[in-house]
């Protein structure tokens, strides 16, 4: 991530003296090796709390979820994870966020939901505001034979945002 940054033009060595970039492996969000959805929101709720105290105009956060999620993966937490942290985006405007899906490695119904849960969603390198997905409880709208998260990728993949 360090050499990403940097190849982008960000001082990252000034940006972490200066508090405004924190890289973090910490897993404190779980609980004896198990992903704790309300210790996890709790953190960023904090977080972008503190961000504003200090000054900055909010907070941007990312995490990987098969990794989030930690060695006893917290399937059964995810959606209400995803629903609590779309709550918090509302909530408070300041922060935005991105989760990582790896969809080869997570399972179908997990991917399938969590695009359900975001308002927004960030497909490779394409941001759709609209997430025509979003809060549909069962086959998404605009695809009429799409009952897989892939064809709901490929659908988004495809418009124009």
């Amino acid at each position: 991530m360090r050499s990403y940054l940097a190849a982008e033009g960000l001082d990252v060595a000034e940006a972490v003296r200066q508090g405004a970039l924190v890289l973090s492996s910490s897993q404190n969000h779980l609980v004896n090796g198990a992903f704790d959805v309300d210790n996890m929101l709790d953190m960023l709720e904090a977080a972008v709390k503190q961000a504003l105290n200090d000054g900055y105009r909010g907070l941007w956060a990312t995490g990987d979820m098969t990794w989030e999620l930690g060695p006893k993966n917290g399937l059964g937490n995810l959606i209400a994870y995803e629903c609590g942290l779309e709550d918090l985006f509302h909530q408070y405007p300041a922060l935005s966020g991105i989760c990582q899906y790896h969809i080869d490695t997570l399972p179908a119904s997990a991917v399938d939901k969590t695009l359900r849960t975001h308002r927004s969603v960030y497909i490779n390198e394409m941001l759709s505001r609209l997430n025509p997905f979003y809060g549909v409880d069962d086959a998404p709208a605009p695809v009429e034979s799409a009952d897989t998260h892939k064809e709901m990728v490929g659908w988004l993949r495809a418009q124009e945002c």
